[in-house]
């Protein structure tokens, strides 16, 4: 599949509904306590998406024609694109623990730090999958 950035956002978006569902319709969290791994994880491979496609767009107005660029170079610019996005979802997350914290029924987004740190190595992982998956493109 050719990543374009209209594509890759429209997967994101399905991803982040698809989290809503199971989330809320179905109380993962609930039911499996580290369900939030594979979805980081998996949050992390689609911003990677959008960070190539992104990238590939912009590479093209500012590279010289027919350079070779290491394959550190192009990931580090998609790992700069998916730490962006995964420091603003944690910071959603902050701040819906924020707005309910005297709701005694909330269920705590960020428990702790730790939790958080792995939240966002988990989108770094991800991240650097999906430029793994889709390196021929860059």
């Amino acid at each position: 599949m050719r990543l374009t950035v209209f594509r890759s956002a429209a997967v994101m978006a399905g991803v982040f509904l698809i989290h809503l569902l199971l989330s809320r319709a179905f109380d993962m969290y609930d039911r499996f306590p580290n369900f939030d791994i594979p979805m980081h994880f998996i949050g992390g491979f689609v911003a990677g998406m959008v960070g190539i496609a992104l990238h590939v767009r912009l590479s093209g107005r500012g590279h010289a024609r027919n350079a070779s660029y290491p394959v550190a170079y192009h990931a580090l610019f998609v790992l700069g694109i998916v730490m962006a996005i995964a420091v603003g979802w944690e910071f959603h997350e902050f701040v819906l623990d924020w707005y309910n914290r005297e709701d005694v029924s909330w269920r705590l987004t960020q428990p702790s730090i730790a939790d958080t740190m792995l939240d966002l190595l988990m989108g770094a992982i991800g991240g650097l999958m999906s430029v793994l998956a889709f390196r021929k493109q860059l």
